[in-house]
């Protein structure tokens, strides 16, 4: 739909997931009411009275395949816009509303002198805010290197609107437009290679998590970096992906023991049919 405010097109939910997004914010103004108005509301917030929906698809946003990440970087080389977004969405594993809010105003040295992004994210900055110490991965350096060559990494930002002067201040992107950029490439994708299932920013997310799990990192070194706040919401995110990664090492695994052992299950095989023969 067309947003007159900001004069943009985005993307509006219509489903069991836009239902629970009103809920919680007639939540929210329901209990302001409660705090500082009272006798308003007759001391209750009626909303918490009411379940949510529970989402039509169980698994949340579609993770995708190293395949389709492999793909999409193939499609869209470094230097381009659609690259950094995806790369920035899949090696700092950061939800969508913090992507636009990362740069070189959050960028430190850790301890040992490597840089990493600290920023207290967005969601529940308010309530239980939750700091995220994110490393700058060599792919994600390489990436932004060529962002910066390319002229378009922001001075302050690194996702910035093209500049109409080089004095011109960093504009950054609103979330949802990010969310639009992301669909326009995968759309362009698609067209080009044949992939029939789209993915999300957020499913970036989760296959970035499946990436740190594949590392070999802690749930607790991943939590560090992603933001979750317990181990079980890591593996949620992984479960699913990584049970079908684990049973592919676990063939290849298979395949490479009949490799090795062949002689061994040959001769086995004669002497089964022998003694049956003989039976």
């Amino acid at each position: 739909m067309f947003d007159e405010i900001t004069g943009e097109e985005r993307e509006v939910q219509t489903n069991f997931s836009a239902a629970n997004t009103r809920h919680k914010f007639i939540s929210a103004v329901l209990s302001y009411l409660v705090q500082n108005h009272t006798r308003v509301v007759g001391g209750r917030n009626w909303a918490r009275d009411i379940k949510p929906f529970k989402p039509e698809n169980e698994e949340g946003h579609r993770t995708p395949s190293l395949e389709e990440i492999a793909s999409f970087q193939e499609q869209f080389k470094l230097g381009s816009k659609e690259r950094l977004l995806f790369d920035l969405a899949y090696y700092t594993t950061q939800r969508r509303a913090d992507l636009p809010r990362l740069g070189r105003l959050v960028l430190e040295k850790d301890r040992n002198g490597n840089d990493r992004l600290s920023f207290v994210q967005h969601k529940l900055r308010n309530k239980k805010p939750v700091r995220a110490y994110v490393p700058l991965f060599p792919e994600l350096r390489q990436s932004l290197e060529a962002a910066k060559e390319a002229g378009i990494l922001g001075e302050t930002l690194y996702l910035v609107h093209d500049k109409i002067s080089p004095t011109q201040p960093d504009r950054p992107y609103a979330e949802g437009s990010l969310g639009n950029m992301m669909q326009d490439a995968i759309k362009k994708l698609t067209a080009k290679t044949g992939i029939k299932k789209s993915f999300s920013l957020h499913g970036l997310r989760k296959a970035g998590v499946c990436r740190l799990i594949m590392m070999g990192l802690s749930a607790h070194q991943i939590m560090a970096i992603t933001g979750h706040r317990t181990p079980w919401e890591i593996d949620r995110y992984g479960r699913d992906y990584m049970r079908s990664v684990a049973s592919e090492q676990g063939y290849q695994r298979y395949l490479t023991w009949r490799a090795q052992n062949e002689a061994v299950i040959e001769a086995d095989i004669e002497f089964a049919e022998s003694g049956a023969e003989v039976a």
